[in-house]
């Protein structure tokens, strides 16, 4: 590769935590190449140090520099992988906001929108802590609801009508908390 090429700067890394710096880098890239998906500069740095660091486990020693590029070498090609198959996972913080911009579009009353917002929160909450507050028949129902009414040109009525049609079946979950789900 020609020196033209290659671009170094000095930077200041904390040698406990170097994610940290390059998950700034990584925004910065992923801003100019992809801005929906500059959100998930953290996931694509931790990615990057699984695939480094399964790539490093190779214990036998290279004979020459193109052996030691392919064993344990990290380039180009893999990068730009990496980006393409960030490029299939949707950002959901990204999809969640347009949601919430298109209700809101649609005359989702402020303290609605509001109450939305937190629901969807204590959704991400129970999901990351691995604690589910609805049973799996309601994800079954959820699920089948959903995939047999897609949200026409009015989000909100898809929504209301779903809600409306999930209450009977499981009359302990809140409206609010039913459009949080889908």
């Amino acid at each position: 590769m020609p020196l033209a090429h290659l671009y170094l700067e000095r930077t200041t890394v904390h040698p406990d935590a170097p994610e940290d710096a390059l998950i700034g880098r990584a925004n910065l890239l992923l801003t100019s190449r992809s801005p929906a998906h500059a959100a998930q500069a953290k996931t694509l740095v931790q990615s990057l140090f699984v695939s480094v660091s399964a790539k490093g486990r190779h214990t036998g020693q290279c004979q020459t520099m193109e052996d030691l590029r392919k064993r344990r070498g990290f380039g180009r090609i893999d990068l730009q992988k990496s980006l393409s198959e960030l490029e299939k996972v949707p950002d959901l913080a990204s999809l969640r906001a347009t949601w919430m911009k298109r209700l809101a579009d649609e005359g989702f009353n402020f303290l609605e929108h509001t109450r939305v917002e937190v629901a969807l929160s204590e959704l991400e909450r129970e999901r990351l802590s691995g604690i589910a507050s609805t049973t799996e028949d309601f994800q079954a129902t959820l699920a089948a609801w959903v995939s047999q009414n897609s949200p026409d040109s009015s989000l909100k009525s898809f929504l209301m009508s779903g809600a409306e049609q999930l209450t009977t079946q499981f009359p302990s979950i809140s409206r609010i908390r039913l459009y949080a789900h889908y």
